[in-house]
């Protein structure tokens, strides 16, 4: 349950972050067995201009092995991608 609370208040920071500066800012919670693919949907369904998506850093071979959604949706999205590397 921590991790939802968790996920709700980086979604309300964030979201006040943008409306702060003029941007518009919506947070959907889709469930579905493919992540990039279910983002790349919900993507064309809310005819969005631009996908912002953090990046886990992962080396090249995990990523071959785990997959990574950044790079499935920068591959496969048919708008601009903005990966955000993690903190350092």
């Amino acid at each position: 349950m921590l991790r939802v609370e968790n996920m709700n208040k980086m979604k309300t920071e964030f979201c006040n972050e943008l409306l702060s500066k003029g941007a518009q800012c919506d947070f959907i919670s889709v469930t579905c067995d493919k992540s990039g693919q279910g983002l790349l949907e919900q993507c064309e369904e809310f005819k969005c201009d631009m996908i912002v998506i953090g990046s886990r850093g992962l080396g090249a071979i995990k990523r071959t092995l785990l997959g990574s959604v950044s790079d499935y949706v920068s591959h496969n999205a048919s708008v601009a991608v903005c990966i955000v590397p993690p903190p350092t």
